[in-house]
């Protein structure tokens, strides 16, 4: 459950409307549209650009303030438009399936999670990564950090070369890592 919010939308209550069907929102989707967070046990997609998701029609002073701000066709004052701007938080709570937030007006909060739900639907499928797959992007990235040269194999084995000395490791032996980042991750 959130704590922070006074309001949530759980993953059930997201209908598929006419055909009465429930649609599980697909965090691989959301990622698209936000930034993913973890930390601990918190698991979080958060959704930054809330001005975006409210279509709200900004224009500014050449100093860079906020000159008017209209949301739904109405102004709101630019003390408003700075909280919204400075301290309005929307995530999605992976963990709990839970769209919450803090600092925002409810109706606003509806607005951006039916125009969430709306970008969700109209994404094209995402194929899920296995955690392997997520274990080698891991290793990719260390790899090319170190400007260590790899190649990665179908068959989910390693071979890097660094400092003139090559080294071939199959998925089998890099299962005791593959374990360690596993374990780290949880």
């Amino acid at each position: 459950m959130c704590t922070v919010s006074v309001y949530t939308y759980d993953v059930y209550s997201i209908l598929c409307r006419g055909a009465g069907l429930i649609m599980m929102i697909d965090t691989e989707k959301l990622k698209q549209i936000g930034s993913e967070w973890i930390k601990n046990d918190i698991h979080r997609i958060y959704f930054n650009n809330i001005f975006e998701l409210l279509e709200a029609e900004i224009t500014y002073h050449k100093t860079g303030t906020f000159d008017n701000v209209k949301i739904n066709g109405q102004r709101i004052s630019n003390n408003e438009a700075n909280g919204i701007k400075q301290f309005a938080k929307v995530w999605y709570d992976v963990k709990t399936g839970e769209f919450c937030y803090k600092n925002l007006d409810t109706v606003y909060f509806d607005q951006i999670v039916n125009k969430i739900k709306a970008k969700v639907a109209a994404t094209p499928e995402v194929k899920q990564k296995t955690e392997y797959e997520m274990f080698l992007e891991t290793m990719t990235k260390q790899f090319e950090s170190r400007g260590i040269e790899y190649r990665i194999f179908e068959n989910g084995s390693i071979e890097a070369t660094h400092k003139g000395i090559k080294k071939l490791q199959t998925k089998e032996q890099l299962e005791p890592v593959f374990n360690q980042w596993k374990a780290q991750r949880k």
